[in-house]
C-alpha cells in the first residue's frame, strides 16, 4: 500500500503535479487531447480533491499547501475537547461511541498535518 505524498493518509490516487486543467497551457499533451499522462504522485483523496486544479507546480509547495490548509479545513474536528479515561466512563455508551469517534478522527488529522509538514 502507497501513501499519500503530501499527509502520509493511505493513497487511493494519483495527483497531477501539473493538473491536468493546465496540461494544454502548459504543452505537456503529447499528440491527442487524451493523451495526457504528465507526472504522478500518490495522494488520497482529500488532498488530491483539495489540490484539484490549483496552479502549484511542485511536489514540496503541493505538500506546504496542504500543510497550511488542513488546520483550517479542519479546525472545529482539532478543537474538540480531549477526555480522559475516568471521564468516559461516567458516561453513556452511545455518546461515549462518538466522542471515541471524534478523538480517532482529530488524531488521524493531528498526524497528517505533522507528515504534512515535515520538510
Amino acid at each position: 500500500m502507497s501513501v499519500c505524498v503530501y499527509c502520509g493518509d493511505a493513497a487511493t490516487e494519483k495527483d497531477h503535479i501539473i493538473p491536468y486543467s493546465y496540461a494544454g497551457m502548459c504543452s505537456v499533451r503529447s499528440g491527442k487531447a487524451g493523451n495526457y499522462a504528465g507526472e504522478t504522485v500518490p495522494a488520497c483523496k482529500d488532498c488530491n480533491s483539495w489540490l484539484g486544479s490549483r496552479m502549484i507546480l511542485t511536489v514540496a509547495e503541493r505538500k506546504k499547501a496542504v500543510a497550511r490548509s488542513l488546520p483550517k479545513r479542519y479546525a472545529k474536528l482539532l478543537k474538540a475537547p480531549n477526555w480522559t479515561l475516568e471521564e468516559l466512563e461516567e458516561i453513556e455508551q452511545s455518546l461515549r461511541t462518538a466522542i471515541e469517534t471524534t478523538a480517532k478522527k482529530k488524531a488521524a488529522i493531528k498526524r497528517r498535518i505533522r507528515w504534512a509538514s515535515e520538510a
